[in-house]
């Protein structure tokens, strides 16, 4: 008796690597930009009353949350495409 692959999410299953991506990406782009986001202005209010100058924090806080953000996306992808080539492999020939 043969039973059927098991089904890891409770949605369709996407068929490409780019479906399973796109599927993915939003839920974790919005926690780990969300996470930064949180964290980045809390960061630079501490370094700039540490050095008592809150002035030359901010265009380096912004720059940095803008360049961890770009990575955490990046990382996010290319995290997915593995994720996705892996979870697709069953329906490759």
């Amino acid at each position: 008796m043969v039973t059927p692959a098991p089904i890891q999410d409770a949605e369709i299953v996407p068929t490409t690597v780019g479906q399973y991506v796109r599927a993915k990406f939003g839920y974790w782009a919005k926690r780990y930009v969300g996470m930064i986001s949180i964290s980045a202005p809390v960061i630079a209010a501490t370094q700039g009353r540490i050095y008592n100058n809150l002035s030359d924090w901010i265009l380096p806080a912004i720059g940095a949350w803008a360049l961890a953000c770009g990575v955490a996306m990046l990382v996010i992808l290319l995290t997915l495409s593995v994720g996705g080539w892996w979870h697709t492999r069953r329906y490759r020939h």
